[in-house]
This record gives structure tokens, C-alpha cells and sequence, in this order.
């Protein structure tokens, strides 16, 4: 019997999915941009992003997203894109404490893309990382560790001795393991294509640091 060919996904085509699953699920078409980039730099530094996305994508269905600052419920969650993208163009202060936030994994690679070079402490609850433009240190830590549904965050100053950071592999593709999250982000990005309804065009016209649904 011969073996089913191994499947990959560059990173291009994992950005360019991402961007419309997104979009598929109601997100403006600015944040869904983000969020390809968002996971796509994930995987490029050994991160299952397309797995965040997907647990993201589906409690968007019937959660409640909170506008900052206004969080208002227990049942209310920040999207980490539109924090993280507010933390990346400096609308949030570079050291701030953010109470539930959704996925918040896919928020690094904003806050990297802010820090440059220089680390900063990253809580994700009870979890510490360090993030710079290089990646993100996680030792002890497994990739697996950073797949957090909801977590109080906390951005700080890195110590004199925080860890040198450098990408965990050379990450091109996104492996085989991922396809079931592929498939489900197909189903996302397979929304973009039915006729807009009320609800999608006011949907799409969401900014700023509020997402409308």
C-alpha cells in the first residue's frame, strides 16, 4: 500500500488563508490582513498559529467581544488582534496589564514587531515568555504551552538577564499535523464568498480598537 503524500502549506498560502478565514468569520478586512500576518510569523517561529486562529474563529461565533476598555462581563474577551495591532502602532502604553484576552498567542508577533531587538516580559497568566522582533523564548516550555483559550496579560520590562532570543527553526511551511485546522479555516475563508447580509456589511466596517459584529 503506498503512503498518502506528505502535505505541507507555505507560509504565503498559510497567511493568505488565514487572512480570509478571518474575514469569513466578520472581521474587517484591515484585521483579517493582520491576523494572516499574525499567524503566519507564529509558525515561522515554531508557534501553531493556524491552531489559535481555529479555537479563535470558533468561539467568535457565539462569544462576546469587549471594546477596549469598556469590558463590561465575566463573559466578555478582548481580540487579541485588535489588542495586539493597538499595542504594535503605540494606541496602548508599551507597559500594560490587559484582563482577559482570547487566544492571546496570537498578540505576540504585534508585540514583537514593536519591541525590535530588546525583550520584553510577556504574562500570559501564570505563563512568562519573552518576546522580541526575533521570536520568543519559551524554555522549559512546549509550542504546545502557548494554546491558552483566555489568560489576563501582562507586558513588562525584561530584566538585565532576560534570555537571548532567537527564532526556534527556520520555519518555512506548515506541517501535515495542522491539516485538520486547515480544513477548518477553509470552511472560514468559504464565507467570504456567500452574499453579504446586513450583519456582514456592518461587520466590515468596524476600527479602531473596537470590532463590530
Amino acid at each position: 500500500m503506498n503512503e498518502a503524500p506528505h502535505v505541507s502549506w507555505s507560509l504565503g498560502e498559510t497567511c493568505a488563508l488565514a487572512t480570509k478565514a478571518a474575514r469569513g468569520a466578520g472581521m474587517p478586512w484591515g484585521l483579517a490582513e493582520e491576523t494572516g500576518f499574525s499567524v503566519s510569523q507564529l509558525h515561522a517561529h515554531g508557534l501553531p498559529g493556524v491552531a489559535a486562529l481555529c479555537r479563535y474563529l470558533h468561539w467568535r461565533d457565539t462569544g462576546t467581544i469587549a471594546a477596549w476598555p469598556d469590558k463590561t462581563g465575566p463573559n466578555q474577551f478582548y481580540c487579541p488582534i485588535i489588542i495586539g495591532t493597538a499595542f504594535m502602532d503605540g494606541a496602548l502604553p508599551s507597559i500594560v496589564k490587559i484582563d482577559a484576552v482570547r487566544e492571546p498567542m496570537l498578540m505576540l508577533p504585534f508585540i514583537g514587531k514593536r519591541t525590535g531587538s530588546l525583550p520584553l516580559k510577556v504574562y500570559l497568566g501564570d505563563l512568562l515568555i519573552h518576546v522580541s522582533q526575533n521570536g520568543v523564548a519559551i524554555t522549559p516550555h512546549k509550542a504546545i504551552d502557548f494554546l491558552v483559550a483566555s489568560a489576563n496579560c501582562n507586558i513588562r520590562k525584561s530584566d538585565e538577564d532576560a534570555p537571548e532570543i532567537t527564532a526556534l527553526k527556520d520555519a518555512q511551511r506548515v506541517e501535515q499535523c495542522h491539516f485538520g485546522c486547515i480544513l477548518t479555516l477553509q470552511k472560514f475563508a468559504k464565507k467570504t464568498y456567500a452574499p453579504a447580509t446586513e450583519k456582514s456589511r456592518l461587520a466590515g466596517a468596524g476600527a479602531g480598537l473596537s470590532d463590530n459584529d
